[in-house]
């Protein structure tokens, strides 16, 4: 939410986000997407398929 605090009017912001706070039922994923709301306008929204960033990807063992 920062970003979103600390842009101009009419600024834009881009995030990268995990699905669950997009289609997270949680108290705190609603939360998220309401105070976002809130904050800014969404100009558009871009769905990536599974595994998009799989081979730059961190290892994560």
């Amino acid at each position: 939410m920062k970003s979103l605090d600390l842009t101009r009017p009419g600024g834009l912001v881009a995030v990268v986000t995990s699905r669950y706070t997009m289609d997270g039922s949680t108290p705190r994923a609603e939360d998220a997407r309401m105070e976002m709301a809130r904050k800014g306008d969404l100009v558009g929204a871009i769905r990536l398929p599974t595994g998009a960033h799989r081979r730059t990807a961190a290892p994560t063992w």
